[in-house]
């Protein structure tokens, strides 16, 4: 990210570079981090940039739990898993032993 802000004469180049390494290794969807960026900068100032992601990506955890707002979760998720059930195998159900 250094090295991006000194490549750059500008911070906003160096701002999407970091807002794409975050969004994939946090699932998130860049573009949703941006807006989430813009968001609560304008909200919030110098706080609301620093908390942007974290709170970004709460939101999608939670949003992901409930099956009237998971939608929401699927959108904001970059590779349309918020949970990352796609790859898990299903678990195995409980077994109930008969004890007489």
């Amino acid at each position: 990210m250094i090295f991006a802000l000194e490549s750059f004469p500008d911070y906003r180049p160096a701002a999407i570079l970091l807002a794409a390494i975050q969004g994939k290794s946090l699932n998130l969807d860049p573009v949703v981090l941006l807006l989430s960026l813009g968001f609560w900068g304008a909200i919030r100032g110098v706080t609301g940039v620093l908390l942007s992601t974290p709170l970004t990506l709460t939101a999608m955890v939670i949003m992901a739990q409930f099956p009237g707002s998971r939608w929401i979760a699927v959108l904001l998720s970059g590779d349309g898993d918020p949970d990352g059930r796609a790859g898990a195998e299903a678990p195995a159900p409980p077994r109930h032993s008969e004890a007489s």
